[in-house]
């Protein structure tokens, strides 16, 4: 869940600290991956912030697991406003005996 709410959550002037938190919650394969996912920044505003309402656990091993997540997201530029509703999924992998991200998708 604070994967998806840090990495889904960002303006396009925030430096991509979204980038940030997210590389360090997951794999390294992940990491790769989000590190290539960086805004330019603009003096145009523009930003999301997502919030997810439920999550729901759909497979579980001891190693690995698949989360299905429903959110809201607020489109925000410096003239509008929109809100919307986008589901996705989450798939972590057990390293040592920490959770790890390995895959996020939007459905």
């Amino acid at each position: 869940i604070t994967f998806v709410e840090r990495y889904s959550s960002y303006s396009n002037q925030n430096d991509n600290g979204h980038i940030e938190d997210a590389v360090s919650m997951s794999t390294k394969k992940m990491a790769q991956w989000i590190e290539t996912q960086g805004l330019q920044k603009s003096y145009d505003y523009s930003g999301v912030t997502t919030e997810v309402i439920t999550a729901d656990i759909d497979d579980i091993s001891d190693t690995s697991a698949v989360v299905l997540l429903s959110t809201q997201q607020i489109l925000e530029t410096y003239e509008t406003q929109e809100v919307i509703q986008k589901d996705g999924r989450v798939d972590l992998t057990r390293v040592g005996n920490d959770w790890k991200v390995s895959a996020f998708y939007w459905d």
